[in-house]
């Protein structure tokens, strides 16, 4: 199980997208930790990542993601 309490898949080199579901609670704690200010940059950068896979984004966050407009 991930940290989230949900099964992880990594799909290195494959040069597709992974489809990434993320349940309320989770879907929360990363967005607290996207828009932290004390949190460490790359906890932040991978909980935007994260995010943004969950919007069907590929190559992580954008500037066109909903989550941060």
């Amino acid at each position: 199980m991930g940290a989230l309490g949900t099964d992880t898949m990594v799909a290195v080199g494959t040069g597709r997208t992974v489809a990434v579901e993320l349940d309320e609670t989770a879907c929360e704690c990363l967005v607290r930790t996207a828009v932290s200010l004390k949190e460490q940059v790359r906890a932040v950068m991978r909980a935007r990542i994260v995010l943004a896979a969950a919007d069907g984004l590929s190559n992580g966050p954008s500037r066109g993601s909903r989550r941060f407009t």
